[in-house]
């Protein structure tokens, strides 16, 4: 089987890595070919990291519908560890990912979708010229605030189908309805 190459040298962050990528087209007698519909092309990506005296190696295969070439290929790996780091990175940061413990049944899956679905609402509210971690503590201290994250736009004045009115948490102009509906939306924005 014919396979091209690409690879690449880098160093830094105090760190030296080697990367080769391998694409070759898919075999004919590959089995379970049909299992990936419009399946192209096989990549395989060998990195060599080298941490002080510490080397690691790490290899992974994947799979493609288009034909790229061997530096397509590595251009897409990059990319694609480039934005998985990011959002890692952010998710952290603001709602500190690493550190949370919960384990049981479906809950690290359902906490993970929420946090980043409140990450995709903060960034998306463009108002506030301030991180995204000010972002979530400004829609947890100010009801309006936090309308325009959730909704992106104030409500009206007295919205009584949420039971909020767009005004400082503790303004004593609070709509009588639906106390829970309040509560509901006010946890919302505890998870921002």
């Amino acid at each position: 089987m014919k396979a091209s190459s690409y690879e690449t040298d880098e160093k830094r962050h105090g760190r030296q890595e080697h990367r080769s990528y391998f694409v070759c087209d898919v075999p004919d007698d590959l089995p379970d070919a049909d299992r990936w519909k419009g399946l192209k092309r096989i990549g395989l990506t060998i990195n060599e990291t080298l941490r002080g005296e510490k080397p690691t190696l790490e290899v992974r295969y994947d799979i493609m519908s288009r034909r790229l070439t061997e530096k397509q290929f590595a251009e897409a790996v990059r990319s694609h560890w480039s934005i998985e780091n990011s959002l890692h990175w952010q998710l952290d940061v603001t709602f500190g990912e690493d550190k949370c413990r919960v384990r049981q049944g479906h809950a690290d899956t359902n906490y993970s979708l929420l946090r980043r679905t409140a990450l995709s609402l903060l960034k998306n509210e463009k108002t506030a010229k301030v991180g995204v971690k000010n972002k979530r503590l400004m829609a947890g201290w100010n009801e309006t605030y936090l309308e325009k994250v959730l909704f992106g736009t104030q409500l009206y004045t007295q919205s009584p189908w949420l039971g909020i009115s767009p005004q400082r948490r503790g303004a004593s102009s609070r709509s009588p309805v639906s106390s829970s509906r309040q509560t509901s939306v006010v946890c919302v924005g505890a998870m921002l």
